[in-house]
């Protein structure tokens, strides 16, 4: 204490550290503040320029980006000649129907996934996902990498968007019309493989194959017609280990959707009872 007290009298009795003083402080310090705010001006000039310059490359980010996801871009079913999009070229905001998918995706070039194709395609990206060293291409017969097979298997058996929004509800329509077999009684016949000619819509008509007869959880196993043929033990829904199944009816569409609500499962139903509904759809094309 008598230490510190020392000190304050030396420096208050110290002449020399008095003439230290300096008259013109305030002044000094007004003119640092005056400095100070025109920088703080001038950086605020600045700060908004490059807030504008941020906005405008932001804007052409976002542009890009959409016309990046216009672009389709294909994934190659293993052992066949088919390249199917990642994801559906049209959604429910685009209001057609399933007869109207058709000439749609014909005036692209492409054309609806059989049942056939679009089980191919995701019983190989179920593989691609959980077994080593088993791969998936694109279009360009380049290796799609594991986080890529992984997102895409999240948006099929889990709900998430392309966007990464959790359980959402994709809906897609399938190529596959059931109709009344006229000679054999009780028997349905498919018709499928449909493409626009001369401004018409064909399809292959064939008798219905064996499938499961009841509605219920089935593996990933189908027959040559895409339809699913052995009921799963599990009868609660397992992530790539099964799906929903309703089998055909007289009449019907073929439906393949992410069930979010009371349920969280992925269906695929050949009951959809009519064509008023809007669906998506993937594209599929041939490689030439």
């Amino acid at each position: 204490m008598e230490t510190n007290l020392s000190k304050m009298i030396e420096v208050i009795g110290d002449r020399g550290r008095r003439r230290r003083y300096d008259p013109n402080l305030a002044e000094k310090v007004n003119a640092e503040a005056r400095r100070e705010k025109e920088l703080e001006e001038k950086g605020k000039e600045l700060g908004d320029k490059v807030d504008e310059e941020l906005d405008e490359e932001e804007s052409k980010t976002e542009e890009n980006q959409a016309e990046i996801k216009s672009e389709l871009e294909f994934v190659h079913i293993p052992q066949t000649n088919i390249l199917i999009s990642r994801y559906p070229v049209f959604g429910k905001k685009d209001n057609l129907s399933w007869e109207q998918t058709h000439y749609e995706l014909d005036k692209r070039g492409l054309f609806m996934p059989t049942p056939s194709i679009i089980m191919g395609y995701l019983r190989a990206l179920n593989k691609a996902n959980s077994l080593a060293n088993t791969f998936l291409f694109d279009e360009n017969d380049k290796v799609l990498y594991r986080y890529e097979t992984n997102k895409l298997c999240e948006y099929f058996f889990e709900g998430v968007s392309f966007d990464g929004v959790k359980d959402s509800n994709f809906s897609t329509w399938v190529d596959a019309k059931f109709i009344k077999n006229e000679k054999m009684h009780g028997a349905l016949d498919i018709v499928t493989d449909h493409r626009v000619v001369d401004g018409k819509l064909e399809g292959k008509r064939t008798v219905l194959e064996r499938c499961l007869d009841e509605e219920g959880f089935a593996t990933l196993n189908y027959n040559s017609q895409g339809l699913l043929i052995d009921k799963s033990v599990n009868q609660n829904y397992a992530t790539g280990m099964n799906i929903r199944f309703a089998p055909p009816k007289e009449g019907r569409y073929a439906h393949l959707f992410y069930y979010n609500l009371a349920r969280k499962e992925l269906c695929f139903r050949c009951d959809f009872d009519h064509d008023g509904f809007s669906e998506g759809s993937f594209g599929c094309k041939e490689i030439k």
